[in-house]
């Protein structure tokens, strides 16, 4: 799956939720995916999104795409 402008749509009323969820954390709205086109990153930027582009290596194949937030911007990746 590879993340486009309209995901990047609805992220900012998760960021809200999100704010409102968690208000003493910082809360950041980030694209994240394989494959991430330029147009679409420049859309999330624009937008106010972080966007972070994963590729797969040996210990993360396969990658998976996600679009969402993460409660804290020091929080660390899942273990697999």
């Amino acid at each position: 799956m590879k993340p486009r402008c309209r995901d990047v749509n609805v992220l900012p009323g998760k960021l809200e939720a999100m704010k409102r969820r968690y208000p003493s954390k910082r809360t950041v709205a980030v694209l994240a995916g394989a494959l991430i086109g330029d147009d679409d990153e420049d859309y999330a930027e624009k937008k106010g999104v972080k966007s972070m582009q994963h590729l797969p290596t040996a210990k993360t194949a396969p990658c998976t795409v996600s679009v969402g937030f993460s409660p804290s911007a020091t929080s660390t990746p899942p273990q697999h």
